[in-house]
């Protein structure tokens, strides 16, 4: 009877979760012996108790202890079953729902738990204080304890669909959607949960040139090993600031992060430091495609939105590396560019058509490329050699140097 299922009411969750037991154990492929190891165990050596109670909040405090010991549930299960027993019976449904379709919203780049991490800058907000750490029973008991929970509870959801749709538009500016499209480019999430999110959610907009401005501060110290806005530098202003603009929407918070910000910098990104800093880095693909798009969007106008598929390109053929005198400068930004992936409509050739070919065969391509850096390339160099390497890398610092300066 028990691979027999069809006769069962699939679309309840015990029918439901049945068929995901009876497919868990098929999947196993049990021999004849194991399977009824596996029955005895079952049938001899599980305790399954039943406990019936008519008081709703007891069953809650059941439920809280119980889930103390044996397989962890998460903390944000526990919460929402108190925050239930409060809510009337015919709304009670409704509000499970929008709890879990929140709890489980996406996000590409912070894949992990997004939903949840949203849900714990929303009940900071929700009681007016960022902090470092955060106590989520004590955070969410305003809502269990509230006269209308019903009510309370809506306000929290608000607030969580107000942060996803401020991280949608940082996705869609000028500058946010450079670090918001790679998951190896990106901020720190701190950025988010200490700054953006509360600020932008208080003052009721998207400040873009607080977006421009820490992208810039991002772009500048990309492919260097150093803090991140993780760090307790960067963390505790932060916190600072956005707690002061809680407080008043008017409060000046632009100047203070710029100040954390340049208060904090790398000796190696100061003005005078950053051209050398930068001809000494070895760049992977990610980082050099980003910070050649960043310095792409910022030679380019507002009405042109610079295309993020671009390939990085190796102006010296990476066949080349081993007759180099200098074999690093191979992966040098001076020698990497963007070029179009594919050969497009327009006549762009493609990363593939272009191959290992000499700079003498790819400049007529470079010329036509749609990439402003790229066609520099070969408006200002008729042969593109070693020397030339280091050449462009000192003037794509330079050029570096004024955008991401802060």
């Amino acid at each position: 009877q028990f691979c027999d299922f069809e006769k069962y009411n699939t679309e309840s969750k015990l029918g439901k979760a049945y068929i995901e037991i009876y497919k868990y154990i098929n999947n196993l492929n049990l021999s004849s012996e194991s399977f009824t190891n596996l029955y005895k165990f079952i049938m001899k050596h599980i305790d399954i108790q039943t406990y019936e109670c008519s008081d709703s909040i007891y069953v809650s405090k059941i439920f809280t202890w119980e889930n103390n010991r044996g397989k962890q549930v998460e903390e944000l299960d526990i919460i929402k079953n108190p925050i239930l027993v409060t809510i009337p019976e015919d709304k009670k449904i409704e509000v499970y729902n929008k709890w879990e379709e929140l709890k489980k919203i996406p996000n590409k780049i912070y894949q992990k738990n997004y939903g949840q991490k949203l849900f714990d800058v929303a009940i900071q907000i929700y009681n007016g204080e960022i902090k470092r750490k955060i106590d989520k029973d004590e955070l969410f008991k305003k809502i269990i304890e509230a006269e209308d929970s019903y009510k309370e509870v809506n306000k929290f959801f608000d607030i969580v669909e107000k942060l996803n749709s401020i991280m949608q538009e940082i996705s869609n500016d000028k500058f946010g959607r450079l670090v918001t499209s790679k998951s190896n480019v990106c901020l720190n999430w701190e950025a988010y949960m200490w700054c953006f999110f509360p600020i932008f959610y208080k003052i009721d907009k998207v400040d873009e040139e607080l977006i421009k401005l820490t992208t810039q501060w991002y772009f500048r110290q990309i492919g260097r090993k150093l803090r991140g806005f993780n760090n307790l530098c960067y963390s505790n202003a932060f916190i600072k600031v956005s707690n002061e603009v809680l407080k008043n929407p008017e409060y000046e918070y632009f100047s203070d992060i710029k100040k954390t910000l340049k208060n904090n910098m790398d000796n190696s990104l100061t003005q005078e430091n950053y051209i050398n800093s930068l001809k000494e880095i070895v760049f992977n693909t990610h980082f050099a495609t980003y910070l050649l798009l960043f310095l792409e969007t910022c030679i380019n106008t507002d009405i042109h939105c610079v295309p993020l598929d671009y390939s990085l390109e190796h102006i010296c053929a990476q066949k080349n590396k081993t007759s180099m005198e200098n074999p690093s400068l191979i992966n040098n930004i001076g020698n990497l560019t963007l070029i179009e992936r594919k050969n497009s409509k327009n006549g762009h050739k493609g990363n593939s058509a272009l191959g290992c070919k000499p700079y003498i065969d790819k400049r007529t391509h470079y010329n036509g490329s749609s990439s402003k850096i790229t066609r520099l390339i070969a408006s200002d160099y008729s042969d593109f050699i070693e020397s030339s390497i280091i050449n462009r890398c000192e003037e794509i610092g330079i050029k570096l140097n004024n955008h991401t300066s802060y």
